[in-house]
């Protein structure tokens, strides 16, 4: 039975604490290349845009995508459909505000290792390490180049 849930379900649902361990999960699979994480579709609606993230987490046997759409004066929205890869079932269908904002922070968390005590030496710390972490140190390379400050030297 797929499971609709709208921002407020979703909030109730799904705490930081939560986004971490998602976000951790994630860019662990997508280190060790069982992620598929293609380009998002972008394209023209009227006056605003729809925009469509897919992606394929093999270990985890989940598939899915985030879609965005900008309706001028209306404002942006998001939503998540979530399938199980072995069935194709699918599993949710939900609204992704709050998730959005819980991935911006998450996905900090994990890369600054700020997952909380618990988790310090475990995932989070092997993939700051790890490819995200390699990502990470390359982007703020590149945003301090861009900016005209020195290079920090990454480890």
């Amino acid at each position: 039975m797929t499971l609709l849930l709208t921002h407020a379900d979703v909030q109730a649902s799904v705490s930081m604490a939560d986004a971490i361990v998602a976000m951790e999960e994630a860019f662990a699979e997508e280190g060790e290349g069982a992620a598929l994480l293609p380009q998002r579709i972008n394209m023209k609606a009227g006056n605003g845009w729809l925009r469509v993230g897919p992606v394929v987490l093999e270990k985890l046997g989940l598939t899915g995508f985030k879609a965005m759409n900008l309706a001028p004066g209306h404002g942006l929205r998001y939503q998540v459909h979530l399938y199980r890869i072995e069935t194709g079932e699918l599993l949710s269908i939900m609204d992704a505000q709050h998730l959005t904002t819980l991935r911006t922070g998450a996905t900090s968390a994990v890369a600054t290792g700020a997952g909380g005590p618990a988790r310090l030496g475990r995932r989070s710390a092997r993939t700051t390490r790890g490819h995200a972490g390699r990502r990470l140190r390359s982007q703020r390379t590149r945003l301090q180049s861009d900016r005209g400050q020195p290079r920090a030297a990454c480890s």
